[in-house]
C-alpha cells in the first residue's frame, strides 16, 4: 500500500495549524516587546524628571520625551516630588516614582 497520498493529506490538514501556532507566537513576542519598550521608556522619563525636578517646565519636557517614543495618551502629574506617567495606547500603564534617600524608587501600579 502506498501511503504517500496519506501523508500528503495528513501534511495539508496540519499545515493551517502550525501557520496558526506560527502567528500566534509572533503576535505575543511582538506584543510583549512593545510592552517592554514602552515601559522603559516611561522609567527613563521618570528617572530624568526625578533628577531634573526642580527645573522649569519639567512637566512639558517629560510629555516631549514621551510624545517622541510613545504613541497614545499621556498624562503626567508632578506632585510633592513625585512623577506619576500614565500612558494610554494598546496598553494601559501607570507608574509612579520617587526619590528615597538619593534612590530612585519606581512602582508599577
Amino acid at each position: 500500500m502506498n501511503s504517500r497520498g496519506q501523508s500528503l493529506v495528513v501534511f495539508i490538514l496540519i499545515l493551517p495549524i502550525l501557520f496558526i501556532l506560527i502567528s500566534f507566537t509572533y503576535k505575543l513576542s511582538e506584543s510583549t516587546v512593545y510592552k517592554v519598550k514602552c515601559e522603559n521608556e516611561i522609567k527613563d522619563v521618570i528617572k530624568y524628571g526625578l533628577n531634573h525636578i526642580e527645573e522649569e517646565n519639567l512637566n512639558e519636557k517629560l510629555k516631549t520625551l514621551l510624545d517622541l517614543n510613545i504613541d497614545g495618551n499621556k498624562d503626567i502629574i508632578i506632585e510633592n516630588k513625585v512623577i506619576t506617567v500614565n500612558v494610554k495606547n494598546k496598553l494601559d500603564l501607570t507608574f509612579t516614582g520617587h526619590k528615597e534617600n538619593d534612590k530612585i524608587i519606581i512602582e508599577s501600579k
